[in-house]
């Protein structure tokens, strides 16, 4: 059994499970706010829109569904050496003037605003300038978000909300900025918000 808090005591869960089944049981959730039991974040419902199920893209292809995939070249080096990641390890390469792309990829069946976050584990020869590339399936730019890996590892970290088409869709890490310096691809998560 846990029990999981959200600051001010807006909502508190608790819920039980059944092994093997695991299945949560949600007790005292305030109106439209509910625990995502498998994140461990909070995330807001409203009843007209529905559930929105994330779509998370592991840089293990093993863990996603048919609708994410996680692509690198043979340059990139799989590892789960530092403590952190999500799932079962990460790949990192270093920093450098060529783009080689880690390219987390979601497929949507039609066009969705999406909130995206990434995840990584957070050392002191991670790039304080990483570059996420965020690009729609009909291959439009829609963005460049650089973000510290050196800090806020272990949790997901918000790069925006964009507009994607249908089709797939990519949030790409590259390598191309400061020497001396590593970049890690780890997850990403889309979540369609109204």
């Amino acid at each position: 059994m846990g029990d999981d808090s959200h600051a001010h005591g807006i909502i508190a869960a608790m819920w039980t499970t059944n092994i093997p089944h695991c299945r949560p049981e949600r007790r005292g959730l305030s109106a439209g706010l509910h625990i995502d039991a498998v994140a461990g974040t909070t995330r807001s419902e409203s009843h007209e829109f529905g559930w929105r199920q994330p779509i998370v893209v592991d840089s293990n292809n093993a863990k996603n569904a048919t609708n994410a995939s996680c692509n690198v070249s043979g340059s990139w080096t799989a590892s789960n050496n530092v403590g952190g990641f999500y799932q079962t390890g990460y790949f990192w390469r270093s920093t450098g003037s060529s783009s080689d792309l880690a390219e987390f990829k979601a497929n949507l069946p039609s066009a969705k605003k999406m909130l995206v976050e990434a995840y990584w584990p957070a050392a002191s020869d991670r790039s304080p300038n990483a570059p996420f590339v965020i690009h729609n399936a009909a291959g439009d730019h829609l963005g460049t978000v650089t973000v510290n890996q050196q800090k806020n590892g272990s949790s997901w970290v918000t790069l925006g909300t964009f507009n994607f088409t249908a089709g797939w869709n990519v949030v790409a890490l590259s390598r191309w900025t400061t020497s001396g310096y590593v970049v890690v691809a780890d997850a990403v998560r889309f979540t369609e918000v109204p």
